[in-house]
C-alpha cells in the first residue's frame, strides 16, 4: 500500500492539480490534462506496470477529491469532468488488460470502481488500519464531500449517457459502447447505500452518526432531479444490495421507490427538531442539520 506523500509525489497526482479551480485562477484545460494522464501507458508496458499506474492515478484522483471536498460544487465539477473525457480517450492497440488478453480501454475506467468501493468502505467511524492509503483518516466534511463528488459524478454521467427508453437500443456496438461509459460513472447504488442511514425507526433517528445523515443529504442535495426520477422509474439492482435499512427490511425493496423518496425526505424535514430535542449542538450536528434542510429544499422542487 502506498503512503500519501508517495501518491502526492507522482506524476498523476501532480497533472491533475491545475484542474482544480480556486479563488483567483481558473482550472486548466480538461484535454492537457487527460493527454498527461493517459499517455504513459504504451503497447511496452506490462500487465504489473498497468496495474501499478492504475493503482497510482486514481489513488491520486481520489486524494484531489477529498482535498477539495469543502462542499464546493465547482470543484466537483471538473473531476468528474475529467473522468467523462478520459472515456473519450482511445489507448493506442496493443495495450493489454493485466488479467487477460483482450485490448486495453479507457471507456469503463479500469479499475476505478475498485478503488472507490475501498474508499467508501472507509467511513468515519471505521478503525484506521482499514484506511485505503496510509495516513488518512476521513474527516466529517472529507466524507460528506466525497459523497458529494459521487453524487455530482452520477448525476454528470446520466445527462451525458442517459438510459435508453428502450431495452433494444443497446443492441449495436455504439449503444453498448454508450452503456459501458454510462455504467462506468454511474455510482447511484451507493446513493441508497448513504440514504439507507435514513431507514430506520423514528426514534433511531438521534443514534445515526451526524456524518451519515449528511452524507445522505448530500446525495438528495446533489442529484435530487435524477435520484427522484430513478424512484418514478423504479430503478432496481440485482439481490440484495439496495435493501431497506433496519427500520425497512421487510418491505422487499430491490432499489428506488417513491415510497423510499418520501422517507428521505420525511426525516429530514424532522431532523432538525430531532437534533434540538436530544441536545446535540456539535459542529458535525449543525452541518448535518444545514444539509438536510438544503436537500429537503431540492426534493420539494421535485416532488
Amino acid at each position: 500500500m502506498s503512503s500519501i506523500d508517495e501518491i502526492k509525489a507522482s506524476p498523476a497526482f501532480a497533472a491533475i492539480q491545475p484542474l482544480i479551480p480556486d479563488d483567483s485562477t481558473p482550472g486548466a484545460p480538461i484535454q492537457s490534462v487527460v493527454e498527461s494522464l493517459t499517455s504513459p501507458l504504451t503497447p511496452t508496458s506490462t500487465p504489473s506496470e498497468i496495474s501499478t499506474y492504475l493503482q497510482t492515478l486514481w489513488t491520486g484522483f481520489l486524494l484531489h477529491v477529498v482535498d477539495s471536498t469543502n462542499l464546493r460544487e465547482d470543484k466537483h465539477i471538473p473531476l468528474s469532468a475529467l473522468l467523462l473525457a478520459i472515456q473519450d480517450t482511445s489507448a493506442p492497440k496493443g495495450i493489454k488488460y493485466p488479467d487477460d488478453s483482450q485490448q486495453f480501454i479507457w471507456s469503463t475506467l479500469p479499475d476505478l470502481s475498485i478503488y472507490i468501493r475501498d474508499w467508501y468502505n472507509f467511513s468515519p467511524s471505521s478503525a484506521e488500519n482499514t484506511a485505503p492509503v496510509k495516513g488518512i483518516r476521513w474527516t466529517t466534511e472529507e466524507w460528506i464531500g466525497f459523497n458529494g463528488f459521487l453524487a455530482v459524478l452520477s448525476r454528470e454521467t446520466y445527462k451525458k449517457y442517459p438510459p435508453p427508453l428502450s431495452a433494444h437500443t443497446t443492441t449495436n456496438t455504439e449503444s453498448q459502447e454508450i452503456k459501458s461509459k454510462r455504467q462506468a460513472g454511474d455510482y447511484f447504488l451507493y446513493a441508497i447505500w448513504a440514504l439507507r442511514e435514513l431507514e430506520v425507526a423514528s426514534e433511531k433517528i438521534a443514534q445515526v452518526h451526524p456524518a451519515d445523515i449528511a452524507a445522505a443529504a448530500m446525495w438528495l442535495f446533489e442529484a435530487n432531479e435524477v435520484i427522484y426520477q430513478l424512484c418514478k422509474d423504479g430503478k432496481t439492482y440485482d439481490g440484495n444490495v439496495a435493501r431497506g435499512g433496519e427500520g425497512y427490511k421487510d418491505k422487499g425493496w430491490k432499489g428506488f421507490t417513491v415510497d423510499r423518496w418520501s422517507i428521505w425526505q420525511n426525516v429530514l424535514q424532522s431532523y432538525a427538531t430531532i437534533v434540538e430535542e436530544n441536545g446535540e449542538f456539535g459542529e458535525a450536528a449543525e452541518v448535518a442539520v444545514y444539509l438536510a434542510m438544503q436537500a429537503v429544499a431540492a426534493m420539494e422542487r421535485d416532488s
